[in-house]
């Protein structure tokens, strides 16, 4: 398995996610190199991505070509285009993401006449052969008698970032 633990630049800094997506494509591409020469590993990304789910350096074709779909990424495997096939990836932050199971992002914006409020930028992005491995993905509010929230947003003492939990079962996965 080929982890890659990332914190990537800072929205504030980098605003419309050019060096982010850079960033991605050359970790993706040094991964999947990784991946060639080792038949049968799988790719996996965690960390602070400073962007959402749904942002165009996660799900851009040549960048993550993430999936919200466990389905989807399991049955494409890769989308080809012009002539170069590009291995799709399953990013659960929507599945897991809701309100009724307290789980709303892992970092309170509320600035600017377009917010989302929370957002997701701590996420796990891993190979579609490792999509039905994860069996629950939330980020902690707690961790034993600390509270990680204060008035519905992250307390500043311990971090602006609420921590990433992913449990994964691998006895669960594709073919392994």
């Amino acid at each position: 398995m080929n982890i890659s633990v990332v914190h990537l630049p800072d929205k504030r800094n980098d605003p419309l996610g050019h060096h982010r997506e850079r960033t991605i494509q050359q970790l993706v591409s040094e991964l999947n190199t990784i991946k060639k020469l080792h038949p049968g590993s799988v790719n996996m990304l965690l960390g602070d991505f400073n962007c959402n789910p749904f942002d165009p350096e996660m799900v851009k074709l040549n960048s993550l070509n993430s999936t919200f779909f466990k389905e989807v990424a399991m049955r494409l495997k890769v989308r080809n285009s012009d002539g170069s096939a590009f291995p799709i990836m399953y990013n659960p932050a929507l599945e897991f993401l809701s309100e009724s199971n307290s789980n709303q992002g892992s970092f309170y914006w509320s600035s600017g006449d377009c917010t989302y409020y929370w957002h997701s930028l701590d996420q796990i992005v891993v190979d579609w052969q490792l999509a039905d491995c994860i069996v629950d993905c939330r980020y902690l509010h707690q961790i034993g008698d600390t509270k990680l929230i204060v008035r519905s947003q992250p307390c500043s003492k311990y971090s602006d970032h609420l921590p990433l939990l992913v449990t994964m079962e691998m006895g669960n996965c594709h073919g392994r």
